[in-house]
């Protein structure tokens, strides 16, 4: 009887686990992290359902296949600068490992003036985007086992944006040692 209740104990965690016990909102940079002037943006901030992200079916089909849980997403403005802040909760790496792979090849076909693409040391799998259009950006993108992360400025430094990133990359490897 009791080997029957540790089993039901021990399968419960590991549903738990594999489902996304980990919660993407405490993972984003917060308010007082980014630079000085910028203020939250609450309308594109918050909780990042399937239902919500996906826009058609090619997306559903996607997501599903991805084993997508769930992500968060964070947005800061001032005044015509953006730093935005993502992480998608997946299954599984290989999950996280295709939703990098998307972007990355979606980004190679955006056709942004002047866009480069440069690997990084950050997580398990790591690009910075930089370029102008028409203002300076820096995109980073990265998984971490099971987890896809993002940080993007638009008008801030690129060393804002990677301290950002790193920043955020921190809060994800503590969460999954601790998960």
């Amino acid at each position: 009887m009791r080997a029957l209740a540790l089993l039901v104990v021990v399968t419960a965690a590991l549903a738990t686990a594999a489902t996304g016990a980990v919660d993407p909102k405490s993972l984003v940079i917060r308010p007082a992290e980014v630079p000085r002037g910028f203020r939250l943006d609450a309308a594109e901030t918050g909780v990042r359902t399937n239902e919500d992200e996906i826009r058609g079916p090619k997306l559903t089909a996607l997501y599903e296949g991805w084993g997508r849980v769930t992500g968060y997403q964070a947005e800061f403005r001032r005044q015509q600068d953006i730093i935005g802040a993502r992480v998608d909760v997946f299954r599984d790496a290989r999950g996280a490992s295709r939703l990098l792979a998307w972007i990355d090849a979606d980004m190679s076909k955006a056709g942004m003036r002047g866009l480069r693409r440069i690997r990084l040391q950050l997580g398990d799998r790591a690009w910075l985007y930089r370029g102008k259009s028409p203002s300076d950006f820096s995109f980073v993108i990265w998984r971490e086992g099971r987890l896809c992360a993002a940080v993007i400025g638009w008008g801030v430094s690129e060393r804002q944006t990677l301290r950002l990133a790193r920043l955020q990359q921190r809060r994800i490897e503590a969460a999954l040692r601790s998960g």
